[in-house]
């Protein structure tokens, strides 16, 4: 599968196929928006091979059609799944994937951006009403602020880590998840179907101790810093 920015080399195998064998490539974007690239038939001996450049600027599916004409004339869809580049941006976040790996001691996963980013987003909703100084981004500008917060967003991230939460709920309610055959069997830790108490929603422990010692938190709107 491609990332964002990707070249590639789309192909189509024309069977039967001879000199009068000609395509057309349009590719649609996830936006809707269309492009045309150019075509080059190659082959022989009754079979020809249809190719284009193409690039995938943006993350999506694509949907690649071609318009064949002469022998072997017909239309045929091809869908090119398109991940995001590694160096896009998420939301906010309050750690690095460095931080992350000297917390567990170990490689962090390669969801760690996202994992960090929701684990980040735990920490302001418990900050909701604490005053603090940030800079243009909203990060918080004071030392030992932004070290209290990057803490917290690890340990938050290190308490999902054991139990394969992903900061979404789906392991408080289902022991195991399985795509494919859309099988699912409710957990254990599941509270009832009610979305309240889950690990994905409460802030761990560990984390909210960090925050409490450092003085963010027991804030309510109007009180005082």
């Amino acid at each position: 599968m491609p990332d964002a920015g990707d070249p590639q080399i789309a192909s189509l195998t024309i069977d039967p196929g001879d000199g009068t064998t000609a395509a057309v490539l349009t590719v649609r974007a996830p936006d809707g928006t269309t492009s045309t690239p150019s075509v080059s038939i190659s082959g022989s001996d009754g079979t020809r091979t249809a190719s284009a450049a193409v690039t995938y600027p943006v993350a999506g599916l694509y949907v690649l059609s071609w318009s064949v004409t002469g022998t072997g004339a017909g239309v045929e869809h091809q869908q090119v799944p398109v991940g995001p580049a590694l160096a896009t941006t998420l939301g906010r976040s309050y750690a690095t994937t460095t931080d992350l790996a000297n917390k567990l001691q170990k490689a962090p996963p390669l969801n760690a951006p996202v994992l960090l980013e929701r684990a980040s987003r735990l920490v302001e909703e418990k900050l909701l009403c604490a005053i603090y100084d940030t800079d243009d981004d909203g990060l918080p500008t004071d030392a030992a602020v932004a070290d209290a917060m990057m803490r917290a967003t690890v340990e938050q991230v290190a308490a999902w880590s054991p139990i394969g939460e992903d900061g979404t709920g789906v392991t408080d309610h289902y022991g195991s998840v399985k795509l494919g055959s859309a099988s699912l069997s409710r957990g254990s830790g599941s509270s009832g179907g009610s979305d309240k108490g889950s690990v994905a929603e409460e802030l761990a422990p560990q984390a909210l101790m960090i925050l409490q010692q450092a003085g963010l938190t027991g804030f309510g709107p109007g009180m005082p810093y």
